[in-house]
């Protein structure tokens, strides 16, 4: 097992750029399959479709493979579906990994005995195996990554994100929307729920801030996550 990054991660962007090295590294593939068929509760299906949206034809495939298996393997991860939609299988097919297409008996294999999930997305591979034993429970991960905790509470879509941006101070509905690349309504609604939980105050023509008690909260967990990361990178 790998040790913590000494920074914040993009959840949905490390996936979308392993989706991008995949042919050229099994083990990454490997662990964040592993990663997301175990963790799908924490992954945003909104910002992971974006990121989807926006990939090559190769990784498009992939991600949506990465997304079938993690499917296969849990029932949880049936939540990651609608990324599929944003995903494109290949129109001419290949095999998973270059080393793979490069050798003319490996490819064969390969070809002959391509597992469904991956034919399913125009991709050619005969074996595979996750890396259970690669990934650390969601304890760990909250513990070392404060940028997923509100994710563990809120949800990990809207609620959270407008959470996130609410950490840096108060701030208007219009402007999180365009932040977080969401609809003036959807944002606005997603605000409405948080007031009526008392995570957050709206103050008419004036914007939208952090509830006292959660502010002390965030603020909190923040400062220990920033002496850790401190020490991390020293």
């Amino acid at each position: 097992m790998t040790e913590p990054a000494a920074y914040a991660i993009d959840l949905e962007e490390l996936v979308g750029r392993t989706a991008v090295a995949a042919p050229r590294d099994y083990r990454a593939l490997a662990v964040a399959t592993t990663w997301i068929a175990e963790h799908s509760q924490l992954v945003n299906v909104r910002r992971l479709g974006k990121v989807a949206g926006e990939l090559e034809e190769t990784p498009s495939a992939i991600l949506g493979a990465m997304i079938e298996i993690a499917r296969e393997t849990n029932s949880a991860a049936d939540r990651l579906g609608p990324v599929q939609r944003h995903c494109r299988p290949l129109k001419e097919p290949r095999a998973l990994f270059d080393r793979t297409q490069a050798n003319p008996l490996l490819l064969r294999f390969a070809k002959e005995g391509a597992l469904p999930a991956f034919k399913t997305w125009g991709l050619w591979q005969d074996e595979w195996t996750l890396k259970f034993d690669a990934i650390r429970p969601v304890s760990w991960i909250l513990e070392h990554c404060p940028e997923l905790r509100l994710r563990a509470i809120y949800g990990p879509g809207l609620e959270a994100e407008v959470m996130q941006v609410l950490g840096r101070g108060r701030t208007t509905i219009a402007a999180i929307a365009r932040e977080v690349d969401a609809s003036y309504s959807a944002t606005h609604a997603a605000v409405a729920r948080l007031e009526g939980r008392g995570s957050v105050v709206s103050h008419d023509g004036h914007g939208v801030e952090l509830s006292t008690p959660v502010r002390s909260w965030i603020e909190g967990y923040s400062a220990v996550a920033r002496r850790h990361r401190e020490q991390l990178a020293s």
